[in-house]
């Protein structure tokens, strides 16, 4: 019981921590893009009046990192699905999840003891 409990709470605070992420994605995405790309304007701007590429080095690594923020805040949303879904098919399938099942009783019936 402790474990199951343990591991109620464990899924709780993962969807609570989702669900801050993805509550302010489209700000910081917003924000991570901007930072990016400015970073490569100045490092374009640099190389072309120095001729040093450091800077235009620093600007592509930062847009990888803009990239590798997006793929991140996908497999976000798609490990929300899933925990949405299992929790989903916990109530259809209460058996398999650990509890006992309701029983129905046919219309029309009394019940067997």
């Amino acid at each position: 019981m402790a474990r199951i409990l343990r591991t109620e709470t464990s899924l709780r605070r993962r969807q609570a921590a989702i669900a801050r992420e993805l509550a302010v994605r489209h700000l910081v995405r917003i924000a991570v893009w901007a930072a990016a790309l400015a970073l490569l304007a100045w490092g374009a701007l640099h190389a072309h009046r120095t001729g040093a590429y450091p800077g235009l080095v620093f600007g592509a690594f930062a847009i990888l990192c803009a990239a590798g923020y997006e793929v991140r805040l996908r497999e976000i949303a798609a490990e929300r699905r899933n925990l949405e879904g299992g929790r989903r098919g916990e109530g259809r399938h209460p058996r398999r999840a650990g509890r006992s099942p309701r029983r129905r009783q046919a219309p029309g019936t009394a019940a067997i003891s």
